[in-house]
């Protein structure tokens, strides 16, 4: 897996006025946390965060002082959804397990599709514990032999 490295600067100014000042500039206002480690107010280049989130990732190795791996644990966004607004991120170890949500993707049509006029699909996810470096994008899942009424 591919682990971008995202460039992060320490955060003086706090507050949301400072907050909304950083964001016009193109800075994303972020915390960084875990591991008995003093918690870190950095700011993030947005764009570039956007980029990496819109292709699935959610671990990142972020440079401050030196390269650190983390995980996204929360990103808000603005109240209409469209604007990520802050980022909490939390570092991981190497050698320990870490429990994320991985996308599932549903590959080919069921032979329920022929006969039915309309049918809807979820986005469904699937929650586990796996080791940091190997975290996959996604899980894809062959559901092209499923029958109406059948489960995976």
């Amino acid at each position: 897996m591919d682990i971008p490295t995202v460039k992060a600067e320490t955060r003086k100014a706090s507050g949301s006025r400072a907050a909304g000042r950083l964001r016009r500039t193109g800075k994303l206002p972020g915390i960084v946390y875990g591991h008995k480690q003093d918690t870190v107010p950095i700011l993030l280049d947005r764009h570039d965060l956007e980029l990496h989130m819109k292709h699935g990732r959610i671990c990142f190795r972020w440079t401050w002082s030196k390269a650190q791996p983390c995980l996204i644990k929360d990103a808000q966004y603005d109240h209409l959804g469209a604007m990520l607004v802050h980022i909490d991120l939390a570092r991981v170890d190497l050698n320990e397990r870490v429990k994320v949500r991985v996308p599932v993707e549903l590959r080919g049509n069921p032979k329920a599709w022929r006969k039915v006029a309309s049918c809807g699909r979820s986005s469904p996810t699937w929650k586990s514990s796996v080791w940091w470096l190997s975290i996959p994008e996604r899980i894809r899942i062959d559901v092209a032999h499923l029958a109406l009424g059948e489960v995976l």
